[in-house]
């Protein structure tokens, strides 16, 4: 009987084109499709710009007034050992050397505003220190100078325009304006260099009570 299992060329008796496990098209069009993608991305992130860094903003440096020296002197004579700092204050604002420029002014110059070799150093090292420090920024109250015994009053006296003067005493000194400046000008004695000095501007004495009138209506103009 013949034999009806016949081989045909090429073919394995196991084998079956059911049994196919080749991708569909579409399965590689989705892997390169997601590799495109990707490649696009990373392409993009690279030529993104880099964020621009805004540099910090410098401190802004305190600015010179007549009440800083004020302030130093206070500072300088209650830390830094200068006693008789305010009895300076005169020559030093006629001289206009604030706290910022002390440090640079010549020993000499210094000298001459009553200040001892030792107490010019002092004086400059603790000018510097000062001006850097957050305390010569600060916006200050007024402040006036503490009062002091009769038996060291200072010295004021009252210069007229036209001529003439009257002599006072007080305290000390405090801030504030003179309205009759245009009619005279206040000098006091300053121990340190001996002489009078005027006082400085933004600043009027502390009379004795029995003085009082004689800064009637300053503050009135």
């Amino acid at each position: 009987m013949a034999n009806c299992g016949r081989l045909l060329p090429g073919r394995s008796p196991t084998s079956n084109s059911s049994s196919s496990s080749t991708n569909s098209p579409s399965d590689s069009l989705d892997h390169v499709a997601s590799i495109f993608s990707t490649l696009t991305s990373l392409l993009g992130a690279k030529n993104l710009p880099s964020p621009i860094l805004q540099p910090p903003s410098p401190a802004s440096p305190a600015q010179n007034t007549p009440t800083k020296l004020t302030h130093f002197l206070h500072h300088a004579q209650d830390n830094l050992g200068i006693p008789n700092m305010l009895e300076c204050e005169g020559q030093l604002s006629h001289c206009r050397y604030g706290p910022d420029i002390i440090p640079y002014v010549s020993d000499a110059a210094i000298a001459k505003c009553g200040f001892t070799e030792g107490d010019d150093i002092r004086l400059k090292r603790g000018a510097e220190a000062w001006w850097a420090s957050p305390e010569a920024k600060r916006k200050h109250a007024r402040v006036a100078s503490p009062s002091r015994d009769i038996t060291h009053a200072i010295r004021f006296e009252k210069r007229f325009v036209e001529g003439g003067s009257a002599s006072y005493f007080g305290s000390g000194m405090e801030m504030g304006y003179n309205g009759r400046s245009d009619e005279y000008e206040w000098w006091y004695y300053c121990d340190k260099v001996k002489e009078l000095v005027k006082v400085p501007t933004g600043q009027v004495p502390i009379l004795a009570a029995e003085y009082s009138d004689a800064r009637e209506g300053e503050d009135d103009f």
